[in-house]
């Protein structure tokens, strides 16, 4: 009785204690990104040092179709949709990975894929596995049975970084799950779910041999290492920051109400700059941000000539940020460049970009490339 008395008090003590103690504070990131004006437009030549389009040729076997991921590896560039297709960096095709191959390398559906030391791995929920090929060619490896269900698979040096989401594993605690792709039954860590977690709001993305995850309503972005998470991003844009309590309310709507800055998404990073888009309100909102200089420009529309599209980046390849215009805004593009067609000429520095447009044929299913080496 004296026993059970004592542990009762004794851990009636410890949780007072636990209760006042003070929360722990987070670390500085390493870069506090402080947005105190934000333009209603800039002028393309005011944010774009050069750009280049180039067109992806469509053979029959090379229609792409609606795409959701690029990669540049090696100067090839890998084009996700209901495959993977790899074009050079002159748009000619090279090969492609679908559904339709011999018994081992078939897949059901692409739910992720990553590309690290030549080798392209293809990640298959509902089969439980993934598919390795080798990038140079596209011939295939082998296949990894995956003993984990995740949303998103990113692959550094052989690790596997995995999203879980919402989907439960035996790892239920913390979003971020990492081991070896050989050896993944002691798995590390990271990125705990805590109580202000959204199942939508939280994106796991590498590229040039590192990993992100970006924390899509309190607008951060974190680095993930073999062992730690490094605080990298911090976007502050003061009163229209998201509140804990308007967090904890799980409304996209409500933040949209009262003129937040939520949805940071496409942050990527050159050497020297950082892009990223969100939402401020209704509004798309984009950054630029000198990691040199610690200058920005933050922006809501471009000003441009018609064959010029505001430039966005979901990939980046060396210094320039990478998007796709698609089939519908390469139409538009094309009408506005065959209007303005007796004002430029090959002088004109922009003219073999007007002519991708300009030539682009309505029967043509691929994307354009578009490549932006921005500046401030």
């Amino acid at each position: 009785m004296y026993t059970t008395r004592f542990a009762v008090v004794f851990f009636a003590l410890i949780f007072c204690i636990s209760c006042r103690e003070a929360p722990k504070k987070e670390l500085p990131f390493k870069y506090q990104v402080h947005i105190n004006s934000i333009k209603e437009s800039v002028n393309y030549d005011d944010i774009v040092d050069s750009y280049k389009y180039i067109a992806l040729k469509a053979p029959h076997e090379a229609k792409v179709g609606k795409f959701w991921k690029i990669l540049f590896y090696k100067d090839k560039l890998f084009v996700a949709s209901y495959g993977v297709f790899c074009f050079d960096l002159n748009g000619n095709f090279l090969y492609k990975l679908t559904k339709m191959g011999d018994q081992q390398s078939e897949f059901s559906h692409i739910d992720d894929f990553s590309i690290d030391n030549d080798k392209i791995y293809l990640y298959d929920n509902h089969l439980s596995k993934i598919l390795i090929f080798s990038s140079s060619d596209g011939s295939f490896l082998e296949e990894v049975k995956l003993i984990y269900s995740v949303k998103q698979l990113q692959v550094v040096n052989n690790n596997l970084f995995m999203n879980q989401g919402e989907i439960p594993n035996a790892i239920d605690r913390d979003l971020i799950i990492s081991c070896k792709v050989d050896e993944q039954s002691s798995p590390k860590s990271f990125i705990p779910i805590g109580k202000y977690y959204w199942s939508t709001s939280q994106q796991l993305f590498s590229y040039n041999k590192n990993v992100y995850w970006i924390d899509q309503i309190f607008d951060k972005v974190y680095k993930i290492h073999s062992n730690q998470v490094e605080n990298y991003i911090r976007y502050d844009f003061g009163q229209r920051n998201v509140t804990c309590s308007e967090a904890l309310e799980q409304s996209y709507d409500l933040l949209r109400r009262r003129n937040k800055a939520y949805k940071l998404s496409n942050v990527y990073e050159t050497n020297n700059l950082i892009f990223s888009n969100l939402m401020i309100g209704s509004d798309f909102v984009y950054t630029i941000y000198s990691k040199r200089s610690g200058k920005y420009i933050c922006y809501k529309n471009v000003v441009d000539k018609p064959y010029q599209t505001l430039p966005t980046a979901i990939a980046v390849y060396g210094d320039y940020f990478c998007s796709l215009l698609t089939k519908d805004l390469i139409a538009i593009l094309n009408a506005g460049s065959k209007k303005m067609g007796a004002n430029i000429d090959a002088r004109d520095k922009d003219f073999e970009n007007y002519k991708v447009i300009k030539n682009y044929q309505s029967n043509y299913d691929n994307p354009i490339v578009a490549l932006y080496k921005l500046k401030i």
